[in-house]
């Protein structure tokens, strides 16, 4: 059978869902209890220009069912039919029983199409699902463990050793003189000088050694676990009858 691509954005149009979910009184504060399942059907015809050529002739529909899955737990309205029935025990110990949320871990959904009349037999007339979708939906879970250790070591050693040594000699020269002329009839000068010098030698010697030494070391140790889970959370069966099961 043809594989069927639904067109984009379709114009769903809502056919039916379930009564006991609609809550038919405005402003009364007695919305229906959260904790049941419902659900609701939309159908669209597309026109004949939109069916696939492999299916000339024939009339299709879409239909999509919208599900919401919950657990149960026990109302009010059901303790008077539920008394009645169960008489092996107490009131106190049905409610005590029966008084939890029963969480809802898997269900199945059936779903049937047939002809407009009862009186029809003929199989080859029954409407058939062509295809539909999802057929298997998974989900994978990934868990991870690691474990990962880090250790270290440093040691270092240095020796420094240096040694300096100045020599120094200095050498002055001074010389000074004065002279004085004999009296005359002009009088007398006198005239003096000094001459001064220094001499410097300088020297500096410098010996050092240094020596470093190091060592170092690092281990690394890591480990990692890896745990795939898959959980089937969705099979549909029975394509091309007139029922299709999830």
């Amino acid at each position: 059978m043809p594989e069927l691509i639904p067109p984009i954005d379709i114009p769903w149009k809502l056919i039916d869902v379930s009564q006991d979910m609609i809550d038919p009184g405005f402003c009364d504060n007695a919305a229906p209890t959260c904790f049941k399942s419902s659900i609701a059907v939309f159908a669209y015809e597309p026109s004949q220009s939109e069916i696939p050529i492999e299916m000339c002739g024939e009339k299709l529909t879409y239909l999509k069912v919208t599900i919401s899955l919950t657990g149960y737990q026990l109302q009010t309205d059901d303790w008077s039919r539920l008394e009645g029935i169960v008489s092996t025990f107490s009131s106190g110990e049905l409610r005590t029983i029966l008084g939890d949320y029963l969480a809802c871990y898997g269900a199945m959904v059936h779903i049937s199409t047939f002809p407009p009349q009862d009186t029809i037999t003929d199989l080859t007339l029954f409407p058939h699902i062509v295809d539909f979708e999802p057929k298997l939906r998974e989900l994978l879970q990934v868990t991870s463990e690691t474990g990962e250790v880090l250790t270290g070591s440093q040691s270092s050693i240095s020796v420094d050793k240096s040694f300096s040594r100045t020599h120094g000699n200095e050498v002055g020269l001074e010389h000074s003189g004065k002279y004085k002329s004999p009296e005359s009839n002009a009088g007398s000068f006198e005239a003096s000088h000094t001459i001064k010098g220094t001499w410097k030698d300088s020297t500096t010697e410098s010996f050092q050694v240094n020596a470093d030494a190091s060592r170092e070391r690092s281990e690394r140790q890591s480990t990692r676990t890896d745990l795939n889970q898959m959980y089937n959370l969705l099979t549909g069966y029975h394509s091309g009858t007139n029922r299709a099961l999830f």
